[in-house]
């Protein structure tokens, strides 16, 4: 997650000196040099602001829906053992009633 933060840096960075070498090697003069330097600095940063944002929020998203995921499971999980725990004590009393009416049955 680190890199992500640093990605707009990196790009614009990277991009300055590829730029800034490209021109050297041209022979541009060195104020022309710069000005491209710099636009190229900008642009590629904004575009790395553009892919950090877009990586967070696809990173969240997930987070998200994990959470919602263990949730939901154990909710279901929670309904399980309440409807075992109903249908046991259920199981109880039908005991209780059997043995009554087969008691009666006898007499």
């Amino acid at each position: 997650m680190d890199y992500v933060r640093k990605l707009p840096l990196l790009l614009g960075l990277s991009a300055a000196i590829i730029v800034g070498l490209a021109s050297y090697t041209n022979k541009v003069s060195n104020s022309e040099n710069t000005v491209n330097m710099l636009i190229a600095m900008v642009t590629f940063y904004i575009v790395g602001t553009l892919i950090r944002n877009t990586i967070t929020s696809i990173i969240e998203t997930n987070r998200r829906k994990q959470e919602e995921k263990e949730l939901e499971e154990k909710r279901l999980e929670e309904l399980k053992q309440k409807e075992e725990e109903r249908q046991r004590k259920e199981a109880e009393k039908n005991k209780g009633r059997s043995v009554a009416v087969s008691y009666t049955h006898l007499r």
